[in-house]
């Protein structure tokens, strides 16, 4: 017997290889193009017209400056440190903020000291929102927009 009838044809078997990696390739990409369904998830719409609806311009600010509170805990000395900034609507709100700095000043610590340790440790965002309604009952002209802190330390 000859050796070339036992032998494999390793450049047959390669071409063979190549030839269905091709075919694979072609079949996952007609498979993609033909039969893709995109459709919007539902609710999509609305999460971009919500998008657009947010408000980016950054309306006048007012500093009520540094604040260093003694927390509520009897256990220690525990204390937070915070620079609390106020936006509002409009330019004229910033006269009646000035004239009322020591009043929201005042709501302002008064609200920080009645919290615990545990109340200031976590998410912010509902003492936020605490001080912008105890703030906005000082006020007869306009209501403040958002309150920033720049700075919550706590310890």
């Amino acid at each position: 017997m000859s050796d070339k009838s036992k032998g494999v044809s390793w450049p047959l078997i390669l071409v063979v290889i190549v030839i269905v990696m091709i075919m694979t390739a072609g079949t996952s990409f007609l498979m993609v193009y033909f039969f893709n369904d995109s459709k919007p998830v539902d609710g999509a719409d609305k999460v971009i017209e919500t998008e657009k609806k947010v408000d980016t311009k950054m309306g006048p600010q007012y500093s009520l400056g540094d604040f260093v509170v003694n927390l509520a805990d009897a256990r220690a000395f525990q204390y937070v440190k915070t620079a609390v900034y106020l936006e509002v609507n409009e330019e004229e709100q910033l006269k009646e903020l000035e004239e009322r700095r020591v009043q929201l000043r005042d709501a302002v610590i008064m609200l920080l000291r009645s919290k615990t340790y545990e109340e200031v440790k976590g998410d912010i965002t509902p003492i936020k929102t605490e001080i912008t309604e105890k703030l906005n009952s000082f006020l007869s002209s306009g209501k403040i927009k958002n309150i920033y802190v720049d700075e919550f330390v706590f310890q």
